[in-house]
């Protein structure tokens, strides 16, 4: 919620560029995002990258784009400092202790969670997405194939938030459960 506030508060326009992983779950993220994004009529890029290397941080320097949304990876201490004046969006389930005022770090770990059972990055971005529009059902499907892609799901089904959004995808129509 907090960060779908900062994000009105400083991104007034577009376009706005998305940089995933192309895993599982930073493809699920982007499903949710591009999505959203769309509702809430913004322009955006996409850029698939494995990693957040200097080169890619550097790429990304030249470009005009002011806001940045970061998908699925690893924190990078030099992100404020290749990207300086830009707003930055870090959605990752990995383990993290960066923090820092220039971007907004959406992390579980950061919140005393489990980014390996709790919640994905997928999962990340539907509560995001959330928070900003009215989500359609296919958005908590979407969130737990990132969950899954990110081996969450155990024999006795997902833990945490996976859980609530599982209760969402199976209230809103857009999954149903049985024994097999």
């Amino acid at each position: 919620q907090q960060a779908a506030l900062l994000f009105r508060e400083r991104v007034r326009e577009g376009p706005i560029s998305i940089v995933t992983r192309p895993s599982v779950d930073g493809i699920a993220a982007l499903a949710i995002l591009i999505r959203t994004f769309d509702a809430c009529d913004f322009t955006y890029a996409v850029t698939y990258t494995p990693y957040l290397d200097d080169a890619t941080l550097s790429f990304l320097a030249t470009t005009s784009y002011s806001a940045f949304f970061f998908l699925d990876f690893q924190a990078n201490d030099s992100l404020e400092k290749k990207l300086p004046n830009k707003d930055l969006f870090f959605f990752s389930h990995f383990p993290s202790h960066i923090t820092s005022p220039h971007f907004i770090h959406i992390n579980p770990f950061l919140d005393g969670l489990d980014g390996a059972h709790d919640i994905s990055t997928a999962g990340l971005c539907y509560f995001f997405a959330k928070s900003l529009t009215t989500v359609q059902h296919f958005f908590s499907v979407l969130a737990l194939v990132g969950a899954v892609g990110c081996l969450q799901e155990h024999s006795h089904g997902f833990l945490g938030h996976n859980r609530d959004i599982l209760k969402d995808a199976l209230n809103q129509g857009g999954l149903s459960m049985k024994e097999g």
